[in-house]
């Protein structure tokens, strides 16, 4: 593996330390730039700030874009989680924009050559399909004629990314000192994890494995293209793929003139994706209409996989809980299922969650079909377990922001879609493969209760111990209510006795298989008599009992 990153001197760290202060103070939050200890670093005059008659959720997204890619994806981020900010903040920071230039052709194959020791493309176009912070995307032709288009990262993003990472998570260590919010919320782990994920988009073998990941679990869907890997043109900072073409999936009039199906697109996009996340466990986290084309056969391609989103099998459980629990208007296992995938922060009354949570969806199963909205749903769900400090799994944000995306996408093409119409037989799919265990985790959770039945099995005499032995000194106490107490102490007086018997047989038995053991005569059969005599009384006592049990009625 090749290392891009050069070595950070303290210059290069109190250089943007000074960057940052200074943004921070031109848009009036100078006294933030002191909590984060950045006080020393600022060299603009407090008096001189502007910006500070504007809300403060549009300054934070002028601030981020100031500073740049990293702050630009970790406000972009932060768009998506709604149990974490106020909704001012949210709508705000969904407005964040990358503000880049395209780079010179030139650096394009300075660092194509670096990377191959040569320009292995008999073609590649002068001005670039698109451009973003991290890379950009030309249409190349390779050696065998093939069309492709290859991604390449910018020179210095790395070295870029590492400090501000570095930064960002120095920060959040000095606000979880500082403020007890930050604490609750475990600021530091959840920049880490965010830093983390960062650099690991930087390589794009990440991204192409990505791709054949999807491409593989997907290879059945006659709906869905995804494009190939030009592996002997891909590495770390160059990605080659192929070609695609088609048409813009918002494009409508484009798509009609071709004779597409415009409801049929919709079915099998959100099908698609219904798929990748409750079946498959691994998808497309962008699914915005530039990265959904669609093909002259009405296939739809999916495009650029930077950003998947991937959840375990107990993580997927419990959205298929939340799904299920939407759909068939099952508000307990709705909230169930927010509480089981959440981090609690504090206490958590779940009395009063549940009744919050059924309110929700009362909320929109009141509504008209038209303006029912999954993603919606999804996205006051996480609103809701913020207001109780539960936090949910990044990958659930991600998750509810594919959804409000392929919502906006599917109404455009079909003005009546309604996603209960596939999201239905979807719960209905989940329910029958949980039943017959061919999920993913099935194996899992045959092998776990098994361990759970062991390990409860061999701490039942310890268990049993304690409780006798509370007993014996007086510490053993039970509280309950009365209520018809006396049938219940004839009932518990019947079992008893039943109880006491079945020791008694047992112990009788026991003694028995002691005594044919032992060998002491005298013999009736070759076997011991008083071990023959105590297996006869063993016998009737039991059939004795069972016969009595089932008189009663009560042997189930």
């Amino acid at each position: 593996m090749k290392e891009h990153i050069a070595h950070r001197s303290l210059g290069s760290y109190i250089h943007r330390y000074e960057e940052i202060a200074g943004v921070l103070a031109r848009y009036g939050l100078y006294r933030l730039a002191i909590s984060l200890g950045l006080g020393r670093y600022v060299r603009w005059r407090p008096e001189l700030s502007f910006g500070t008659e504007l809300p403060r959720a549009a300054v934070i997204r002028f601030i981020l874009e100031e500073l740049g890619p990293a702050f630009v994806k970790m406000g972009q981020l932060l768009s998506t989680r709604a149990d974490l900010l106020p909704q001012d903040y949210i709508d705000e920071l969904s407005k964040l924009q990358e503000n880049v230039y395209p780079e010179p052709l030139e650096m394009v194959l300075q660092t194509i050559e670096e990377e191959f020791g040569l320009i292995p493309f008999s073609r590649i176009s002068d001005e670039p399909l698109a451009a973003a912070s991290m890379g950009q995307v030309h249409d190349v032709t390779i050696p065998s004629g093939r069309e492709a288009v290859v991604k390449v990262q910018r020179r210095g993003i790395r070295e870029s990314i590492a400090l501000d990472a570095d930064i960002m998570l120095s920060l959040a260590g000095i606000a979880e000192h500082r403020w007890e919010r930050a604490r609750l919320y475990n600021l530091r782990e959840l920049v880490r994890e965010f830093t983390d994920n960062l650099k690991e988009e930087l390589d794009y073998c990440n991204e192409g494995k990505n791709i054949e990941h999807i491409r593989e679990s997907l290879k059945h869907d006659r709906n869905i293209y995804i494009h190939g890997v030009e592996w002997e043109f891909t590495t770390e900072r160059v990605l080659t793929v192929e070609y695609v073409r088609g048409i813009r999936i918002t494009d409508t009039i484009a798509l009609l003139n071709q004779g597409h199906d415009l409801q049929k697109i919709a079915h099998n996009l959100m099908s698609s994706f219904m798929e990748q996340v409750f079946i498959n466990g691994f998808f497309h986290g962008d699914p915005h209409p530039g990265n959904l084309k669609v093909m002259d056969d009405g296939r739809i391609a999916l495009l650029d996989f930077g950003l998947v989103g991937s959840i375990d099998p107990s993580m997927q459980r419990r959205i298929s809980d939340l799904f299920i629990g939407y759909v068939e208007e099952d508000t307990l296992r709705f909230s169930d299922a927010l509480i089981g995938m959440g981090y609690r922060c504090g206490e958590l009354d779940k009395e009063a969650f549940q009744h919050d949570a059924e309110q929700l969806l009362q909320s929109y199963y009141n509504m008209p079909i038209e303006k029912v909205s999954f993603a919606g749903t999804f996205q006051q769900a996480m609103r809701l377990a913020g207001d109780y400090h539960l936090l949910l799994p990044a990958n659930y944000a991600i998750l509810a922001k594919v959804f409000m995306q392929l919502e906006g996408i599917s109404k455009q093409l079909d003005r009546n879609f309604n996603l209960l119409d596939i999201a239905r037989p979807f719960a209905m799919r989940i329910l029958r493969r949980r039943l017959i265990g061919t999920g993913p985790d099935s194996g899992v959770n045959i092998s776990s209760s098994l361990v759970d039945l062991k390990d409860f099995i061999m701490n039942l005499p310890y268990y049993m111990d304690n409780i006798f032995r509370q007993a014996a000194d007086g510490s053993f106490n039970v509280r309950f209510e009365h209520h018809h107490l006396e049938d219940f102490t004839a009932q518990l007086s019947k079992i008893g006795n039943r109880l006491a018997f079945s020791f008694i047989v047992a112990a009788l038995l026991l003694s028995t298989a002691l005594f044919a053991e032992s060998n002491l005569g005298p013999f009736i059969f070759n076997y011991p008599l008083f071990a023959v005599m105590g297996f006869v009384l063993s016998a009737f006592a039991g059939v004795w009992l069972l016969v009595s049990i089932i008189r009663s009625g009560e042997l189930g």
